[in-house]
């Protein structure tokens, strides 16, 4: 029989495959920011493989979350989180890799930022519904925006990269908060800000590699 202690998501209605139905079909604008940067991509010429792994990994957070909504195991959950921190290890590369002209410096500095996040997702799993990783990641990108800014990089879709981050993990944070309220919970709205939230941080990276804002 479903209990609800299972999960920490509101929606959750059983334990089959569309238990979490919203969950679930939410992950399709993952897909919808893929496929859309795809075309992008086609249109720029963009060739460096690391910006296609970006497109990659954007596909693959959606299967892995579509996975996870569906069949909750460790190895869904893997599926669903390592997609996440790649994607974010190659766009902080990418942008340090322009503010530092260097290639090296940046891959320590996001190693090292990744295997901090591991640890805190392995010590505090809980804190803020398991979303206090992201809210190191906005701390991040605030400084990062500052240091964009200052380098005359900046571009409105880093901004709107960022609220739509920021949003998202606040979202994602009161899912178990709002359930007597919202029997649905908030969950796949973190799915909506963050889907956008890939499309537009990519979208930022292609024109400060071209300098346009």
């Amino acid at each position: 029989m479903f209990t609800r202690s299972i999960t920490d998501y509101c929606e959750r209605i059983s334990n089959g495959i569309f238990s979490e139905p919203i969950n679930l079909f939410s992950n399709l604008l993952f897909f919808i920011s893929a496929f859309l940067i795809f075309k992008i991509f086609k249109k720029n010429k963009i060739k460096d493989l690391l910006y296609w792994l970006l497109l990659f990994f954007i596909t693959l957070i959606g299967i892995g979350s579509s996975l996870w909504h569906s069949f909750r195991n460790l190895f869904t959950l893997a599926l669903d989180a390592i997609p996440i921190y790649l994607f974010i290890f190659i766009f902080l590369y990418l942008v340090l890799r322009k503010l530092l002209n260097n290639k090296w410096k940046p891959l320590i500095f996001v190693t090292s930022f990744i295997v901090i996040q591991v640890l805190i997702s392995i010590l505090f799993p809980k804190a803020l519904n398991g979303s206090i990783r992201h809210v190191i990641n906005v701390l991040i990108f605030v400084f990062l925006i500052i240091w964009i800014h200052k380098r005359k990089l900046l571009n409105r879709y880093f901004i709107i990269s960022f609220l739509l981050y920021f949003l998202g993990i606040i979202f994602r944070s009161i899912d178990n908060e709002v359930c007597n309220l919202f029997p649905l919970g908030t969950h796949f709205l973190w799915h909506m800000c963050t889907s956008l939230a890939t499309y537009f941080s990519v979208i930022a990276l292609i024109k400060s590699r071209n300098n346009q804002k």
